[in-house]
């Protein structure tokens, strides 16, 4: 193997096969960094919003499902203008059937991501796991669950103990096969708003 990016199909077939992982996706910009592979464990459900920033999310994730709210209630969540927010976010949402409008008052109508659908995030690197263990540290700003692939020929080269102390696991890659070398451990300091927004992303 002497390219990343022949990682990747065997990576998205083993989330698949092997984790039972329903959803997949490559390159992901959270703005934390692009993570070579994304899946969440249950398919999203087809009514939900995919987002184009985690500032809508914050935006709309404040919105009620069940009473109108004025714009001016809708201001005191975001940094945007009101007319911004009105005619250029808002507005959007409307067309799209996400929220529903009437006169200067907003409700929601479709349900955010299930926050607790497992997503796990990759960093794919042939050899250099330094590189590959600062990226992954990045996606758990959003990831349940993080993990450096790397080639088994070099992962005797590797800090465990620094993957350990930060929860992040190790997959094994060869021509062959991939293994679990170090399960990850859930992330407990994922920020709601990022996971979100990275999860309305694979629906």
């Amino acid at each position: 193997m002497k390219f990343e990016k022949e990682m990747i199909p065997l990576l998205n077939d083993y989330l698949i096969s092997n984790f039972g992982f329903e959803k997949i996706e490559n390159e992901f910009n959270s703005g934390y960094g692009i993570a070579d592979v994304i899946g969440i464990k249950k398919k999203p459900d087809p009514s939900i919003y995919s987002f184009n920033s985690v500032y809508e999310v914050g935006i709309v994730s404040n919105i009620s499902r069940k009473n109108w709210m004025l714009v001016s209630d809708i201001m005191k969540e975001c940094m945007y203008s009101e007319k911004y927010l009105k005619y250029n976010i808002l507005n959007k949402f409307v067309e799209n059937g996400f929220l529903v409008k009437n006169n200067n008052q907003y409700k929601r109508l479709k349900k955010l991501p299930n926050e607790y659908n497992p997503l796990v995030a990759i960093e794919a690197k042939l050899t250099n796991w330094k590189v590959a263990f600062s990226q992954a540290l990045r996606y758990k700003k959003y990831a349940d669950y993080t993990y450096v692939a790397i080639l088994d020929s070099i992962v005797s080269k590797i800090d465990i103990d620094l993957f350990k102390e930060n929860k992040i696991g190790i997959l094994t890659v060869n021509k062959h096969q991939i293994k679990v070398y170090l399960k990850a451990n859930k992330n407990p300091n994922k920020n709601v708003l990022y996971s979100l927004f990275a999860k309305s992303y694979l629906s």
